[in-house]
C-alpha cells in the first residue's frame, strides 16, 4: 500500500508560493525470505514502525504475500515463503515473477535457514545467492540489496545446524564484497551476533518477541543507509502521512499521522486534507475534525498536541465514497512550545495512569535504551531483565538473566537497579546493581549483550543486615554513572556509615565506567569531591544518606533528585545541583528537617536540607524517588515537574523549582499501589512499576477542569429510561476534547447514545465527545443523551469526572 507524504510548514515560517511539487514516489522495499520473514514475521512490523516514527515515511513494503498477526500496525506486504530454500528459489526461477509483480528498489534478504537444515554446503547456497542477485539486477539495475548473516539455529532435530549457520555466515561477507557493484551495492547485516536461539526463539529457529526486536534493530541502520538522503525530510517542517486502513462498498477508514520534524517540542498541530472525489467524513477520533465541502481540517486534542522532536500523533476517521477514492493532498503545521503560554501551575494539573503491561515479577527499576527502538528494560528482583515495547507489549522471554549471581535473602535484596549505557546502540551494554551471592555484598556489574559477557566492577560489603541496600543507577549527561548505596541496614545507622567517608555505605558514588584505571574496572572522575582526601573513598559524590532507594538525573541540567527513605519520623526528597558534589545530606545526625541523633552531629558541619519532607507515620512508610518530566506530550502542563510517591500511601507528589530558588509542591492525585520505581522512555515520557501487582503503567497529566454537570432523567417506563447530561465549562480556558465518566450503582445499563459515544464496563460509564462538539468554550455547555435499562431503583450518579477532574 503506498503512502502519500507532503511536507508541512512550521508556524511562523511563511510557506513558499506557487504550485506544489508532486510528492516523490515511495521507496519500495521487499522483505525476502522463508518462514522467519513470513507469518507473523514481526520484525517487519517493528522495522516499519521504527522507520515511520523516525521520519522514513515515504516507503512502501512490497511483496506478493499479505501480512498480519502482529500487534503493531504496519504495511504487511512481503515475500516470505515458509519452508522455501534459497537454492530452491534460484533453481526454480521463482524470484523473477515476484520482482515483476512488485518492482522493488531495495531487497532485504534473510534466506538460508532451510538450506542449512538440509545440509546444503555454504558454497552452494552462495551460488544461489548470486543467481538471485543477478535476477534482482535484471529487474532493477540500481537495486540496493541488504543480505543478512542469518540468525542462529538450535533445533532439537538438527544438532549440526548451529555450526552450519556459523559456516554460512562466515562466508557471506567475502561473497558480498566480490558481488557488490557501485550501481547495485550489497550490504551485509549481522543478525547472528547477540541473538540467542535458546531465549529468542520458541523452537530453536523461529523468533519470539525478543528475537523479532533484535532483528528489527539490526536491519534498521542498513535500511536507512539504503534509503539515502531522501528521508527523513529536512528540519523546519512537519510531515503528514495518509493511508487507507480498510475499504468496503461505499465506506472506508482513513488514517493520518503528523510527525514533528523540527528540533523543538510542539504544543499543538493541525492538518488539512483536500478530497477530490466527494468523500465525506462521518466519524473521527484522536483529533477534532471538521469538513467544508472538499476541505477537511483537523487539530489535536488536549492530550496529544505535544510532540517531541521526531514524535508523531495519529488520528483516524470513517468516511463515505463513490466511484473513486483517490488519496487527498495533505498538509500540516506545528506550533513550538516556545510560542505558547506559560506552563500550568501545580494546582492546575492532575496525574493520570494507564496500565500498559502486567505479569512482571517484583519489578525494581526501569531504563530505556536511546537507540530509537522505543523499548523499556525492566529489572526484576530475582535477577532477570524484561523488555517492554509499546507496540508489542511485555515480551515473555527475558532480555538477560543473572539469577545465578543474585542473592534474594530478605525482602530488600535482589537485582535492584539497571542503567543502559549512553552508547547502547553501539556497545549493547547494560549496568546492573544487585546483592551478590554468596556474601550479600551490594555489587555493580556490566553485561554485554553482544557476547553475553558479565563483569563485576565494584562491590561494598553488606552482610550484617538485609535492608538498606540502595541500588539505583543513573547516568549523568556527561556519561558518568551514579550509584546509590544504603547505610548498611537495621535501624539508627549502627555502623555510623552516613557520616563516615571511609565507606561507600550511605552514599551516592560517581564513576567513569567507560574506562579502567589503576587496576580497577572503572576510573574515579578527577572532579569527584574527595579525590586526594586522606581516609576518604574517592568514589563518593554525596553522603549522609540512609537509603537512597530511588534517585534520578534531570537531563535538562544534570541535577540529582533523591528520595531518601526515613527512619520513622520523616521521608525526604533532596535536590542537588550538578555541581554540588560533596553535599552532606545529614543522616544520621538528621532525619528530614529535624535532628535525629545529636551525638552524630559534628560542630561546624554544613548539612543540605531536603526540599520536601513529609511525616512517615501519617503520610506513608517509604518515599519512592521519581523523575522530572522532560517529554513533549504534556509539556504545557508538566515540563520541569518532579513526580514522586510513597510505597504504602501511593500519593502523586509533584515538585518544581521556582526561579527564585524556592520549590512549589502539591499532591496532584493518587498512583497505583506499591510503586517501586519510576522511569522514562527515551523521549522523556514517564512510566512506573509496582511491586506485587507486577504492573507497568504509563503516567500522564491533565489540566484540572472547573466544570459542572446537570443530569436529568427525561422519561422513564417499565425497565427503560432516557437521560440527558449537560456539561458546562466554568473555567477560563477552552476544553479541547472531553471524556465524562460516572458510575451507575443500581444496575442501570446504557444502550444507545446521541451527541456523544457512550459506553459502559461494569458500573463504569464513559461518554466521549462527538467530532463536532469536542471544544467547550469558557462558559459554554454541551448536552448529550442516552437510552438505558434498569431493573430497580434509578438513582442519580453520585459524581462525575471530566478529563479525570471532579465536576460539581
Amino acid at each position: 500500500m503506498s503512502v502519500v507524504v507532503v511536507l508541512g510548514t512550521l508556524v511562523g515560517v511563511p510557506a513558499a508560493a506557487g504550485p506544489q511539487a508532486a510528492p516523490a514516489a515511495p521507496a519500495r522495499i521487499m522483505p525476502l525470505g522463508d518462514s522467519i520473514t513470513a507469518g507473523p514475521g514481526c520484525w517487519r512490523a517493528l522495522l516499519w514502525d521504527r522507520l515511520q516514527r523516525n521520519g522514513y515515511s515515504n516507503i512502501d513494503f512490497v511483496g506478493t504475500q499479505p501480512g498480519g498477526g502482529c500487534a503493531v500496525p504496519h504495511d504487511g506486504d512481503h515475500e516470505g515463503h515458509g519452508g522455501y530454500l534459497a537454492t530452491g528459489i534460484a533453481n526454480q526461477n521463482q524470484l523473477p515473477a515476484w520482482l515483476s509483480a512488485t518492482r522493488p528498489d531495495i531487497v532485504l534478504m534473510h534466506l538460508g535457514t532451510n538450506d542449512v537444515w538440509n545440509a546444503i554446503a555454504p558454497e552452494t547456497i552462495l551460488t544461489a545467492y548470486s543467481k538471485l542477485v543477478d535476477q534482482m539486477r535484471a529487474s532493477n539495475p540500481a537495486m540496493k540489496i541488504v543480505v543478512a548473516q542469518i540468525i542462529p539455529m538450535q533445533p532439537s532435530g538438527c544438532s549440526a545446524c548451529a555450526q552450519r549457520v556459523v559456516a554460512l555466515n562466515n562466508a557471506i561477507p567475502a561473497w558480498a564484497a566480490e558481488k557488490t557493484t557501485a550501481q547495485s551495492p550489497i550490504a551485509v547485516v549481522d543478525q547472528w551476533t547477540g541473538f540467542n536461539a535458546a531465549t529468542d526463539t520458541y523452537d530453536g529457529v523461529h523468533p519470539i518477541d525478543s528475537g523479532f526486536q533484535k532483528m528489527s534493530d539490526r536491519w534498521y541502520p542498513a535500511v536507512t543507509a539504503a534509503l539515502g538522503g531522501t528521508n527523513p525530510p529536512p528540519p523546519g517542517s512537519c510531515v503528514a502521512t495518509y493511508r487507507v486502513i480498510g475499504q468496503w462498498n461505499g465506506s472506508f477508514q482513513g488514517e493520518v499521522s503528523v510527525r514533528n520534524n523540527t528540533t523543538a517540542a510542539t504544543s499543538s498541530w493541525s492538518a488539512t486534507l483536500s478530497f477530490t472525489n466527494g468523500q465525506r467524513i462521518s466519524q473521527s477520533w484522536n483529533a477534532t475534525v471538521t469538513q467544508n465541502a472538499a476541505e477537511v481540517s483537523a487539530r489535536n486534542l488536549s492530550w496529544n498536541g505535544g510532540l517531541p522532536p521526531g514524535g508523531s500523533a495519529t488520528f483516524g476517521f470513517l468516511a463515505s465514497w463513490s466511484g473513486t477514492n483517490d488519496p487527498p493532498a495533505v498538509q500540516c503545521t506545528v506550533t513550538s512550545v516556545a510560542s505558547t503560554a506559560a506552563y500550568a501551575g501545580l494546582a492546575d494539573i492532575a496525574v493520570t495512569t494507564t496500565q500498559v503491561a502486567f505479569g512482571l515479577r517484583r519489578p525494581t527499576a526501569i531504563s530505556a535504551p536511546n537507540d530509537g527502538s522505543g523499548r523499556l528494560f525492566i529489572s526484576e528482583k530475582s535477577g532477570t531483565v524484561r523488555i517492554y515495547h509499546p507496540a508489542t507489549g511485555l515480551a515473555d522471554a527475558p532480555l538477560l538473566t543473572i539469577q545465578d549471581r543474585v542473592s534474594e535473602a530478605g525482602n530488600e535484596r535482589g537485582l535492584l537497579g539497571i542503567a543502559v549505557s549512553p552508547a547502547f546502540a553501539d556497545d549493547q551494554t547494560i549496568y546492573l546493581a544487585y546483592t551478590r551471592l554468596p556474601d550479600n555484598a551490594v555489587t555493580l556489574g556490566r553485561y554485554r549483550l553482544t557476547d553475553n559477557r558479565f563483569e563485576e566492577l565494584l562491590s561494598q560489603e553488606h552482610a550484617t543486615y538485609p535492608n538498606h541496600n540502595g541500588g539505583q543507577l543513573a547516568f549523568g549527561p556527561d556519561g558518568l554513572l551514579f550509584w546509590g548505596i544504603g547505610d548498611g541496614g537495621d535501624a539508627g545507622d549502627p555502623f555510623r556509615a552516613g557520616q563516615r567517608l571511609d565507606t561507600l555505605l550511605g552514599k551516592i558514588v560517581r564513576l567513569d565506567v567507560g574506562r579502567s584505571c589503576d587496576g580497577l574496572a572503572y576510573c574515579v572522575p578527577p572532579g569527584n569531591p574527595f579525590v586526594g582526601v586522606a581516609g576518604a573513598r574517592a568514589e563518593i559524590w554525596a553522603y549522609g544518606l540512609r537509603n537512597p532507594w530511588r534517585f534520578s538525573v534531570d537531563p535538562a541540567d544534570g541535577s540529582l533528585w533523591i528520595g531518601d527513605v526515613g527512619q520513622g519520623a520523616f521521608e525526604e526528597i533532596d535536590h542537588l545541583a550538578a555541581t554540588a558534589g560533596g553535599a552532606n545530606l545529614g543522616w544520621s545526625c538528621r532525619e528530614g528537617p529535624q535532628v535525629f541523633d545529636a551525638t552524630r552531629c559534628e560542630p561546624g558541619a554544613v548539612y543540605t536540607d531536603p526540599v520536601f519532607s513529609y511525616p512517615t507515620s501519617t503520610d506513608g512508610c517509604a518515599v519512592i524517588g521519581g523523575v522530572v518530566y522532560r517529554g513533549a506530550r504534556y509539556t504545557d502542563l508538566a515540563a520541569g515537574t518532579y513526580l514522586a510517591s510513597d510505597y504504602c500511601s501511593n500519593p502523586a507528589w509533584a515538585l518544581r523549582k521556582n526561579a527564585d530558588g524556592t520549590y512549589s509542591q502539591a499532591r496532584i492525585g493518587e498512583l497505583p499501589i506499591q510503586v517501586t520505581s519510576f522511569g522514562t522512555s527515551a523521549d522523556g515520557e514517564i512510566y512506573l512499576i509496582n511491586d506485587l501487582p507486577g504492573q507497568l503503567h504509563q503516567v500522564g497529566f491533565v489540566r484540572t477542569v472547573d466544570c459542572s454537570v446537570a443530569y436529568k432523567v427525561e422519561s422513564q417506563w417499565g425497565n427503560g429510561f432516557t437521560a440527558s447530561v449537560t456539561v458546562t465549562n466554568n473555567g477560563t480556558t477552552a476544553i479541547d476534547g472531553w471524556t465524562l465518566r460516572w458510575p451507575f450503582t443500581d444496575g442501570q445499563q446504557v444502550g444507545n447514545g446521541w451527541n456523544a459515544t457512550v459506553t459502559q464496563n461494569g458500573q463504569a460509564v464513559s461518554a466521549v465527545n462527538a467530532n463536532w462538539n469536542a471544544r467547550i468554550e469558557p462558559g459554554a455547555s454541551v448536552t448529550f443523551g442516552f437510552l438505558a435499562s434498569r431493573a430497580g431503583p434509578n438513582s442519580t450518579p453520585a459524581g462525575f469526572t471530566l478529563n479525570d477532574s471532579n465536576c460539581r
